[in-house]
This record gives C-alpha cells, sequence and structure tokens, in this order.
C-alpha cells in the first residue's frame, strides 16, 4: 500500500486535522508515502482492532495534489466507489501532545455549534502544536483568557459534562477488564486441565466473528502434507489454523462449527514459536 484515496469523517475532517495540523481540508483526500504501524494498531483498543482500525502513516494530498501535511491516520477499509478507506481519526505522529479529554472537548464544542472547524484552526490549533494545552484543565484555562463570561460558563458546563462521561467511559472500562481477565483465568484453567498440556506459556486473542469453519491440508518444510482445522473471521484478520492431531476426536471442530456468526477468541500454546494470529489450540464464544 503506497497510495490511497481516503474519505474523512466529519470528526477527522472538523475536528481531528484543524485541531492537530491547522488545516481544514476536503472529505477526499490522497495518502502517498502509506506506512502502516503495526506496533499502534496492536495497542488499539479491542472494539478498535475488532472493527479493522489500523494506524498508518503517510503524506496527505487534496484534490489537486498539493501536499496537505505528513501525519498519523487511523483507517479502516470500505467498498466505495469514492474512497478505499474511510479515515477514523487523524493524531500527531508522536502521540504525545494532549489526554483524550481535549479531543473529546473540541469535538463535543464544534459539534454544539460553540466552535467553528475555523475557530478550532485558528485560535485551538497554535495552542495546541505549542504543547500549551497538555491536559483538559490547562485548555479550560486557556479560553478563560479568550472567552467572554457567557462562553466561559458554557465552557465550563461543557467540561463538566465532558470529565463525567469521560469518567463513567473510564469506569466501565475498568469494569470491563476485571471481566476480561476472569474470562480470561477460566480459559487458561481449562487449557491447563488438558492432559497434553505441559506448563507452556498461553496466549488469548481478542475477540473476532467467525463467519466460517473447514479443513484444509498445509505443507510442512520436509515436504509432508498435513491436515488442518482452520477458521475464517469476518474481519480483516488471518485465518487461523490448528493440525487436526491435537483434535484427534474432532470436539473442537465441531465446537467451532457451533460458533460460526459469533464473536470468539482462540487460545494459542507457546506463542513465541507459533503465533496466535495464525494457531489455534482451542475456540472458545467470547
Amino acid at each position: 500500500m503506497n497510495i490511497l484515496r481516503a474519505k474523512l469523517t466529519k470528526h477527522a475532517q472538523l475536528d481531528a486535522i484543524p485541531l492537530r495540523y491547522g488545516l481544514i481540508t476536503a472529505q477526499i483526500i490522497t495518502l502517498e508515502e502509506v506506512q502502516r504501524d503495526d506496533i499502534s494498531t496492536r495497542r488499539q483498543k479491542p472494539v478498535e482492532i475488532s472493527a479493522g482500525n489500523a494506524h498508518y502513516l503517510a503524506d496527505a494530498y487534496d484534490e489537486q495534489d498539493n501536499f496537505l501535511f505528513r501525519g498519523r491516520f487511523v483507517l479502516k477499509a470500505i467498498n466505495s466507489a469514492e474512497a478505499d478507506y474511510i479515515v477514523i481519526t487523524v493524531l500527531p505522529i508522536s502521540q504525545s501532545h494532549s489526554d483524550r479529554a481535549v479531543s473529546e472537548i473540541v469535538k463535543a464544542q464544534r459539534e454544539s455549534g460553540v466552535w467553528s472547524s475555523e475557530f478550532i484552526r485558528d485560535t485551538v490549533h497554535p495552542l495546541y502544536i505549542s504543547d500549551q494545552i497538555v491536559d483538559s484543565t490547562v485548555l479550560f484555562n486557556k479560553l478563560v483568557e479568550l472567552a467572554s463570561r457567557s462562553e466561559i460558563e458554557d465552557s465550563l458546563a461543557a467540561l463538566e459534562r465532558l470529565e463525567t462521561i469521560i469518567q463513567e467511559h473510564e469506569d466501565r472500562a475498568r469494569e470491563l477488564e476485571l471481566i476480561n481477565n476472569k474470562y480470561k483465568e477460566k480459559i487458561f484453567s481449562l487449557e491447563r486441565n488438558k492432559p497434553d498440556y505441559a506448563n507452556e506459556d498461553l496466549e488469548l486473542t481478542d475477540a473476532f466473528t467467525l463467519s466460517a469453519v473447514d479443513k484444509i491440508f498445509r505443507t510442512k518444510r520436509n515436504g509432508d502434507r498435513v491436515e488442518c482445522v482452520r477458521l475464517i473471521f469476518s474481519e480483516s484478520v488471518p485465518d487461523r489454523i490448528m493440525d487436526v492431531g491435537f483434535d484427534q476426536n474432532g470436539e473442537i471442530f465441531s465446537k467451532a462449527l457451533g460458533l460460526v456468526g459469533l464473536k470468539v477468541k482462540t487460545v494459542t500454546w507457546r506463542p513465541h514459536s507459533f503465533a496466535p494470529m495464525k494457531w489455534f489450540r482451542d475456540v472458545y464464544p467470547a
């Protein structure tokens, strides 16, 4: 992937680019010198990975082939005649300028009509790139210097509402993390109790939608052909395989067939030798 056409979401077009790069662009842009950032992609939330979002570094150009900026783009493939990908958001390359609350405030202020994209570009962006708004409190203090009393009151109310929303999201995230950890330990306990388990390391993948299950043959380095169970997913992730020798009674294959259409997680033994996104030893409902 080196050149592609991309369509900006309203958030990317009207909030993220004016805030981080001081520009207001058309909704369709061209990305060149595109480089996938696998590390940042893997660091996304599970729901973002499941949605097929991925991080890329790229040069952005307008439809007249004028260079705009080089940035970090969160992309998702789409089936559209006007673009190859949709841009979920646009981030700084270093991802170090500000906390999430700053972006939430900017988006909320624009959607409520308090700020225009031009205000974000002309007033907030210079503060952003000079690292004068490193968190939501500093951003509000800067607004105090710029706004009238009525605008201050509106900004304070918006800030309070946003901080409440963010706190609720963070509380829910902690709850989900606890639930996921308990579920993970339950699966690991089941794996450790299997007769052929010999104290190997275990790894559990994120959840993806299982679209099909079948059996195929793979060829080993010595030329031998080995029958495998294959899992195919709806999301843009690799198929996963398991040699049938690890499922001699067909129990895992039958279980997988019953999970088609559902979100599932797969477990891998010895993940340092067998990549969890390629190999699996069992599959569980998410």
